[in-house]
């Protein structure tokens, strides 16, 4: 498969760098607002990574680009973005650990810990949902997705 997955039908190498920016951008938040779809009518565990790796790519994308965009609210963008991705990855953690425990352990004490883990996700993944429906619906959003369109 390689690079081809990555690349983008819209560009070339003559294309110019501000309409890559914009083409980019654009690609990448319409992923993320798929993905959140898909995460919030089926809140499963591969769901909600698949959340956290297109929000990844948007942050570094508005990372890479953050130049070409001479919006007054991309810093404030960019902050929802980081932020959503902390949370995001707070609850990978919490299964790479679950994981990892459910292989060293006896039975009794994983059970104990998946319990505690169990919890505190559920606790941080309301707070992701509630998160998630506020981005996809944000004014800010909107700013952004008019912007790069």
């Amino acid at each position: 498969m390689g690079i081809e997955k990555w690349t983008l039908k819209e560009l070339s190498e003559d294309t110019s760098f501000i309409k890559s920016a914009k083409v980019t951008l654009r690609n990448r938040l319409g992923t993320l607002l798929d993905k959140i779809n898909i995460y919030l009518s089926n809140p499963e565990e591969e769901n909600l990574h698949q959340v956290r790796i297109a929000i990844r790519r948007v942050r570094y994308s508005l990372e890479v680009f953050s130049n070409c965009f001479p919006f007054k609210d991309l810093d404030k963008f960019y902050r929802r973005v980081e932020n959503l991705q902390d949370k995001t990855g707070e609850v990978r953690d919490l299964d790479v650990i679950k994981e990892y425990v459910s292989q060293k352990l006896s039975n009794q004490l994983v059970n104990t810990f998946a319990k505690m883990i169990q919890t505190d996700k559920e606790k941080i993944e309301v707070d992701i949902k509630l998160e998630l429906m506020k981005f996809y619906h944000s004014k800010l959003l909107k700013k952004i997705l008019k912007t790069v369109n």
